[in-house]
């Protein structure tokens, strides 16, 4: 190593001897650095104040709204749907709360929330728990202990559970619905006592009918969205359902809703309560019957309808089969007022009344029945049994087929036509409810040449049990047709009676009762609708049933009706019943044998139930009328 002398010699300079040239250099270089530095940074931070400005000034509005967007939203208020009562204010149908359980897939990926609950679950620390399990096996680990939990406390599919919660595919899976009150209170608090995370309830409102198994075709039922689809519910949807509000919600960074800021901007408006003329202890009576009647005759379907015949108002209306209000399952389909048939010898009472409105005949008038057998056309008309000749009131009691055409030959094609339309059929009776049918009789220009004689006496025609029965009401209120009544009041206003016309004098309507008398009084075709105390006017039916698919009637196939009103001569209630198609193996198949005596039963219990008064004579419809 050279020495400091050496370096002397050599003309080397040691490091602490820089020469003042090199160090004037290096102050320079370091000054264009500082420079370059300081202008880079004034730059950056001038395009930063230019895109402030350009944020803050230029497009502010367009930033703002769109942070509202992110932030707020807009929920829907929902209108409480109005309720349904019966005429004695009994709930048919109201709104509950109900909950749906959820788990959220965010947080069910979140391995804070998996280490509290295992460590509740093994009650073990958090800190034992992270050092027991890899992060990939925590969470499944954490998920495995949810599905246990949710079998167990709710009785849920394992497997489902499983398969839900391993892996969400999407952030929301609702896991059960339809939780109510008392199961939703259980279950939140065992989350908590639990530290269950990643599951939520979602606040919900379901339609329910506390007897679901009744008047289900009358009541109908609403949709996932709370939307009526049948029954009152589809038909009163507009009333019942009423209209949304809107509320503005903002929320925070973690999609969290900030509920100092929740307002109001529309509100909701409730529907209203509709209030029916349905008695439910009378309904649950007549369900009761119908039911028994299927045990006995096995029908292909039956109905029932009542009401009261001065007002219109029906007390109760029921089907068999029918369906069930909480799962719809079953059959929604409503034989009453949907379902045409020909109705035999309840449809006669359109040829004698027409009649006796024109004077042309009385109960007493004599009718030649040729027998039993009457030939036109090359068609036999025929009867049950032979008559020669008969009163009026016995051609309806005895409900002979040549005693009721010939009545009607006294009207002629047109006249006859006249007095269908007047008795209300041919056309919609308008009652609040979904799909009723509006039958179909044929005018006078498009019968065959058998036509007039078939209609005469119930063929050939198409109706539904609801105008046949509205029909009979003409009779029974002194001659009116009027607009059957199921809804009693919407809200506070009540539902007015409606006649839609006068159809036959009072006088007329008497004298018709007088004969209907006579078909459940002794030697007439219902003496099996009698009830005890009361004066029964009614009439039977006994049709054989068609086949659109095979264009004939089938044999040893029939639909059986009785139609009826009493106390006969102050009449109070009325009704009707239809059974398609019942079993012949329990005894003869007509419409006095099977129809008049569940008509029977079901009165008997009404008069009961409705403290109805007996009547006291019968004189004023034995008399003669000339």
């Amino acid at each position: 190593m050279r020495s400091a002398d050496e370096n002397a010699e050599l003309g080397v300079k040691g490091r602490g001897d820089v020469s003042p040239v090199l160090r004037s250099e290096s102050r320079n270089a370091q000054h264009q650095r500082m420079q370059w530095a300081t202008t880079a940074v004034l730059a950056l931070f001038g395009l930063l104040a230019l895109r402030l400005i350009q944020l803050q000034v230029f497009r502010h509005d367009e930033l703002a709204d769109r942070a509202i967007r992110i932030h707020t939203s807009s929920e829907t208020v929902p209108a409480r749907r109005g309720a349904i009562y019966d005429r004695n204010g009994e709930l048919l149908a109201c709104n509950q709360t109900v909950y749906t359980l959820f788990a959220d897939a965010y947080h069910l990926r979140d391995h804070q929330i998996a280490i509290r609950g295992l460590a509740a679950a093994e009650k073990l620390s958090t800190d034992e728990i992270r050092a027991k399990y890899t992060r990939p096996l925590l969470l499944r680990r954490y998920r495995f202990h949810l599905s246990n939990v949710l079998h167990e406390a709710l009785g849920l599919s394992r497997a489902d559970l499983d398969r839900q919660l391993q892996e969400p595919a999407r952030s929301v899976v609702d896991l059960a619905k339809n939780l109510e009150e008392d199961v939703y209170q259980q279950l939140n608090q065992q989350f908590k006592e639990q530290e269950l995370g990643g599951l939520g309830f979602r606040r919900e409102i379901r339609r329910f009918y506390p007897s679901h198994n009744r008047l289900t075709h009358v009541l109908g039922f609403v949709d996932g969205q709370n939307i009526g689809k049948e029954g009152i519910e589809g038909k009163l949807d507009d009333i019942l359902r009423g209209t949304d509000g809107e509320r503005r919600v903002k929320r925070d960074s973690r999609g969290r809703e900030i509920t100092a800021y929740r307002t109001e901007e529309t509100v909701a408006k409730d529907g209203r309560d509709v209030q029916l003329t349905i008695d439910l202890g009378f309904q649950e009576l007549v369900e009761q019957s119908l039911e028994t009647a299927v045990r006995r005759y096995r029908p292909e379907k039956i109905c029932a309808i009542w009401m009261n015949p001065q007002t219109g108002e029906i007390l109760a209306l029921a089907n068999r089969p029918h369906f069930d209000l909480s799962t719809r399952e079953g059959n929604r389909r409503n034989f009453a007022i949907q379902d045409l048939y020909e109705p035999g010898s309840t449809f006669k009472i359109v040829a004698l009344g027409g009649a006796m409105e024109l004077g042309l005949v009385s109960p007493e008038s004599i009718m030649f029945c040729h027998n039993g057998q009457l030939e036109e056309h090359g068609y036999v008309l025929t009867d049950s049994h032979s008559h020669h000749q008969l009163t009026v009131r016995d051609v309806m009691a005895k409900s002979s087929n040549v005693g009721a055409y010939k009545v009607a030959q006294l009207l002629g094609k047109r006249r006859f036509y006249d007095a269908v339309n007047d008795f209300g059929f041919n056309r919609k009776t308008r009652l609040h409810l979904t799909g009723e049918a509006g039958g179909m009789i044929k005018h006078p220009d498009q019968w065959s040449v058998t036509s007039f004689s078939r209609m005469a006496i119930g063929y050939e025609v198409s109706i539904t049990p609801l105008q046949m029965l509205n029909a009979l009401g003409v009779i029974a209120n002194g001659g009116e047709l009027l607009r059957p009544r199921v809804v009693g009041s919407v809200g506070e206003t009540p539902t007015v009676r409606m006649v839609r016309s006068r159809s036959l004098s009072s006088r007329t309507a008497k004298m018709l009762t007088s004969t209907l008398v006579a078909v459940t009084q002794p030697g007439g075709t219902a003496e099996l609708a009698q009830v005890p105390g009361f004066t029964v006017a009614g009439k039977t039916g006994t049709a054989r049933k068609h086949s659109e698919a095979q264009k004939s009637y089938l044999e040893g196939h029939y639909i059986v009706s009785f139609m009826g009103f009493l106390p006969a001569e102050n009449p109070e209630l009325m009704g009707i019943v239809v059974v398609d198609d019942p079993d012949g193996r329990t005894g003869p198949v007509s419409g006095g044998t099977i129809a008049a005596p569940i008509f029977a039963e079901m009165a008997q219990q009404a008069v009961a139930y409705l403290n109805l008064r007996p009547n006291t004579s019968l004189h004023s419809f034995a008399r003669t009328w000339n």
